[in-house]
């Protein structure tokens, strides 16, 4: 779906290497899938760039929600331009200022 998933898709029909059809390459990146493991933390801060074209929002929202945490969004690029956000840099300080909730309301 990104630039550099194209950029590799004509690499390898260049070199005569026949590329899986989308739904054999997808189970074959499923155990790699974040949003298909469990929460990693107790609390959990999903952010993402809506104009991103490398890390597409939409698994940043897939995570999120299969996490139970509300995705944040902000308008910008890439992960590299997204800490250059005013509103991001915010959230963050916030996120971070909260304390953890007791482990029984971190199920999940």
């Amino acid at each position: 779906e990104t630039r550099i998933g194209r950029r590799y898709l004509r690499l390898a029909r260049r070199a005569g290497t026949p590329m899986a059809e989308h739904p054999v390459l997808e189970g074959m990146l499923a155990p790699f899938r974040p949003d298909r493991r469990p929460r990693p933390a107790g609390k959990v801060l999903v952010a993402a760039g809506a104009h991103d074209r490398i890390a597409l929002h939409a698994g940043a929202i897939r995570l999120a929600r299969a996490w139970g945490v509300e995705p944040r969004l902000y308008p910008a690029g890439h992960l590299t331009l997204l800490f250059l956000s005013r509103a991001l840099r915010r959230d963050l300080a916030r996120f971070l200022a909260e304390p953890l909730a007791p482990p029984a309301a971190r199920a999940g």
